[in-house]
């Protein structure tokens, strides 16, 4: 939870929540430690004043080692092969292919750990005959009575669980460190975006938002997304991000909300560069409005009140009365008592968005942030929308992405992003006067429109 976006984006939920099973397997540390092996020290501790039966110890203790470190690579293979089992996608052949490899690694481990198991016992039951043996040659030849074989066997056996018990922890507790080796390494997982030592709370007074050069790659494949970048947003204005899909506007509100950090230049809030204050304080400060918005299987009013926990039902049912939302909660049964269903299946991609907004108004953030917000909206209810986005301009700064550029006719700053760099900027009438490449991806969009 506390990971920064770039473990998130690249996570494989199935395969990490696997690793957390698996990982469970630590508990039992504890009680290796602290319930078996003390005894079993003190046992052999009592139990080896006999020479030949420390040789055995020992011998029956080196292999029963060396035969679980053979065996514990064919665990890790099975282990890694059992987490990607739980990885596959739905389609029956890959499904059925991972299951056979996870199969066939579980199967080379069990045939290692059971030859070495049929090892141990053959050491035993060759040191027990030898022994046996010998006591018989020293009965035969009267060095010995039937009452020390009697002694011999009654030892034996306990000496051989103790033998057992040393060797069992070793390889237990390998493989409870190959099975919980996954989760070891997500909790040694550092944040690559996290607070400095010497952040502070951010202070918001206006709101006003600055780029100054800002550069962005990432650092996995070293590509660099944003080239210098410079704008200026200020409260009561409407930033509009629009270009080709891959152009670099969604990092743009990723870098807002400090989901990474700049690599080059800076990106201020009222002269606060965003590296040096706390993530708590500058996100406390952002409202969102995705465009696949998260809910959770809960009832309407409880996910649209996630945003601010505090608010009452009055305020939740005001903020869906101007999200264009109330008229549907209301067509159904249970009203605002209605249960989304898992990330919100039981509503429409329209209303999902409108929950978003909802959540906004809530919140009644200094800072909003709008990407393809009301891309499933039909006309007339985008139209509603647009009208609460034109009373949430005031006293606040608005970045909005879009595709659709009907849209964000109406913003006060338009910036093209091609590549990394800002080809264009200005308001809408003066870039369909300027006939570049915003005129030219809203005449496209015109001409599909006169299609349809």
């Amino acid at each position: 939870m506390t990971l920064s976006m770039d473990f998130h984006s690249n996570k494989d939920s199935a395969e990490i929540i696997r690793a957390v099973e698996q990982g469970n397997s630590i508990n039992d540390l504890a009680k290796l430690f602290l319930l078996k092996i003390p005894p079993v020290v003190v046992d052999l501790v009592v139990a080896y004043v006999a020479f030949t039966t420390l040789i055995v110890g020992i011998s029956y203790v080196c292999i029963t080692i060396k035969l679980t470190n053979w065996t514990q690579l064919r665990r890790r293979a099975y282990k890694e092969t059992s987490r990607a089992e739980s990885n596959v996608e739905s389609e029956k052949d890959r499904y059925s292919r991972a299951v056979q490899d996870s199969l066939n690694a579980k199967r080379a481990y069990r045939n290692w750990m059971n030859s070495g198991n049929a090892v141990e016992a053959l050491i035993m039951f060759l040191s027990l005959l030898s022994a046996s043996l010998l006591a018989i040659r020293k009965i035969s030849s009267g060095d010995a009575s039937t009452g020390d074989f009697v002694t011999l066997g009654s030892f034996w056996a306990t000496m051989t669980y103790p033998l057992e018990m040393i060797a069992w922890p070793h390889s237990n507790m390998t493989s409870i460190f190959i099975d919980a080796e996954r989760l070891l390494q997500l909790l040694r997982t550092k944040p690559s975006v996290s607070d400095q030592p010497n952040s502070y709370e951010l202070e918001v007074s206006t709101g006003k938002i600055e780029f100054c050069n800002a550069e962005f790659s990432y650092s996995s494949t070293g590509k660099k997304i944003l080239n210098g970048i410079n704008f200026e947003a200020t409260p009561g204005k409407t930033v509009a991000f629009v270009g080709k899909t891959g152009a670099g506007k969604s990092t743009l509100l990723k870098l807002i909300c400090r989901f990474y950090d700049v690599t080059g230049g800076s990106i201020l809030i009222d002269n606060q560069d965003l590296r040096d204050v706390t993530l708590r304080s500058l996100r406390n400060v952002l409202g969102v409005v995705p465009q696949d918005p998260c809910l959770f299987n809960q009832t309407i009013l409880e996910n649209v009140r996630y945003s601010r926990p505090g608010a009452t039902d009055e305020e939740v049912i005001d903020a869906c009365k101007d999200a264009a939302l109330h008229g549907n909660v209301m067509s159904r049964p249970d009203g605002y008592n209605t249960k989304v269903g898992e990330r919100g299946v039981k509503l429409s991609g329209g209303e999902l968005q409108r929950v978003a907004i909802a959540r906004l108004l809530v919140r009644k953030s200094k800072i909003v942030i709008l990407d393809e917000a009301i891309s499933a909206m039909d006309s007339s209810t985008e139209a509603q929308v647009q009208e609460v986005f034109q009373m949430l301009r005031s006293g606040r700064t608005m970045f909005f992405v879009a595709h659709r550029l009907s849209t964000i006719m109406d913003a006060d700053l338009i910036l093209f992003i091609k590549d990394g760099d800002i080809v264009e900027r200005g308001t809408h009438q003066e870039l369909i006067r300027r006939k570049g490449e915003y005129f030219q991806l809203l005449k496209r969009q015109n001409g599909r429109k006169e299609q349809r």
